[in-house]
């Protein structure tokens, strides 16, 4: 029953607060912390799903979830709040707020994929 609750509240989109230690485990371990990956993981994602994108439409899609879920009303939020977890989520508003410095970020990253 734990380990049902737990899947079942670990969705970030939901917007509601885990009910449980346990839960919120779960939905922090569910998501990224790490900027390299968070952002290849969007632009991936947005290659897939929207294959018409011209590569400016693609990253322009990725900036915008960025703002979706970094910016001012930000939907990611963690509940343990580590210290990487503060780390990420500050560089990740930092990205959402500057677009200038999100582009030379994502064009960096790409640059030096290795997949």
């Amino acid at each position: 029953m734990i380990i049902a609750q737990a899947v079942a509240d670990h969705s970030t989109s939901r917007g509601i607060e885990p009910r449980s230690i346990y839960d919120k485990n779960v939905c922090d371990a569910d998501k990224d912390d790490d900027l390299k990956t968070s952002l290849l993981r969007a632009y991936e994602y947005t290659k897939k799903y929207y294959p018409d994108f011209s590569e400016e439409e693609c990253l322009e899609n990725v900036y915008n979830q960025l703002v979706f879920k970094f910016g001012e009303e930000g939907k990611v939020k963690f509940w343990i709040n580590s210290y990487n977890q503060k780390k990420f989520k500050q560089k990740m508003y930092e990205l959402a707020m500057n677009k200038d410095l999100y582009f030379q970020t994502i064009y960096e990253i790409l640059e030096n994929k290795d997949f």
